[in-house]
């Protein structure tokens, strides 16, 4: 399956509230009933708008879905890119993955979908390995201080 592609950037601020309704109905659809249940259908009619208006927006579910996951990355990059203070690393991982665990709480219905979705489409998958990655190369690098000369190596 394709991802499909986000295709209007809104010029005015009717389209910009269109398409924040869309991905906000989108986000309730895939809630109710899951990313591969919920259907184009299912967020028109929670949007209120026309299945043309959606496809003004997006190419498919999939491209809604990504424009989702796109919102979230901000606070999910800032908590990785954040000072990772505390007397020592473990400190830090545990009050760091307390953080991690709360912005993908906030966004549990789009954490869902996209892990839903990353078992069937490559794309998805892909984007989460990459999250993924991310956070368990900065888990390393925190870590390396208080591992070194234990003989543990805490690269990925």
């Amino acid at each position: 399956m394709e991802h499909g592609s986000d295709l209007a950037t809104p010029r005015t601020s009717r389209g910009a509230r269109t398409r924040a309704r869309l991905l906000d109905a989108t986000r309730a659809a895939i809630a109710e009933h899951g990313y591969v249940t919920a259907r184009v259908a299912d967020i028109v009619v929670l949007a209120g708008v026309s299945h043309g208006t959606f496809y003004t927006y997006f190419e498919n579910k999939a491209a809604a879905l990504d424009a989702l996951i796109g919102a979230t990355a901000p606070e999910r990059q800032a908590v990785v890119d954040e000072p990772w203070d505390g007397p020592d690393g473990t400190e830090a991982i545990e009050a760091v993955i307390g953080r991690f665990v709360a912005v993908f709480a906030t966004h549990a219905p789009v954490v869902r979908a996209w892990l839903e979705a990353s078992a069937h489409d490559e794309h998805f998958a892909t984007r989460l390995r990459e999250v993924r990655g991310g956070y368990v190369h900065r888990v390393a690098e925190v870590l390396a201080p208080s591992l070194e000369g234990t003989g543990h190596d805490p690269s990925p």
